[in-house]
């Protein structure tokens, strides 16, 4: 879990890093930013139930994203290309990417077991890695160029979410649907708030 952590946080900075302004073909077009900085939260949300986002530019309608958080299989983080309907990174835009969750250790919960009923048992879970697409409409906000987002999409897992019931007792039908309910995939809806920088 650490080390999935530690990854994001260095793709994050990478992009921090490297952010260029798009190429100025003409001699009075204004760039919109040199990159986008925010946060966003959400069901499903690509960066955890409160992520951090970067967005970097890559010509007048496509940018690269990527960002971490918490969420509820363990730490969250996520790489995205998105398409801009029109120039200056608002309005409509579509995105494809790839979400990662890493598990958790030693979770504790109150669910339903064959033997003792509803009791707390103590869960681990393997990572989750998705694949997802989705619909995102930009509204620019004053003259810094900061944009609120809303987002709808689908998220589909690309490996069966698997955890081990640590404590050593055996869930219910019920039981076993409560903790895969809490795994990374189906609707995706979303709003989050970026920085022009």
């Amino acid at each position: 879990m650490r080390k999935t952590f530690l990854i994001s946080i260095c793709i994050c900075i990478s992009m921090f890093a490297f952010a260029q302004k798009p190429a100025d073909k003409s001699n009075n077009a204004k760039p919109p930013a040199s990159f986008f900085m925010g946060f966003s939260t959400g069901i499903n949300n690509q960066s955890g139930i409160l992520g951090i986002n970067l967005e970097l530019p890559v010509t007048a309608n496509v940018s690269i994203g990527s960002g971490f958080g918490g969420g509820t299989w363990g730490n969250k983080f996520y790489a995205e290309a998105r398409y801009y309907f029109q120039p200056a990174f608002k309005g409509w835009a579509i995105g494809a990417g790839i979400t990662h969750a890493s598990g958790f250790d030693n979770m504790k919960a109150s669910l339903q077991t064959v033997y003792y009923g509803t009791t707390q048992v103590t869960l681990s879970s393997e990572p989750v890695t998705n694949a997802f697409v989705a619909g995102y409409r930009i509204w620019r906000l004053g003259r810094n160029r900061n944009r609120f987002y809303t987002e709808l999409g689908y998220s589909a897992a690309l490996n069966s979410p698997r955890y081990t019931v640590t404590s050593g007792e055996t869930l219910t039908t019920d039981g076993d649907r409560t903790v895969k309910l809490l795994s990374p995939g189906g609707i995706v809806a979303a709003v989050g708030f970026s920085f022009a920088l």
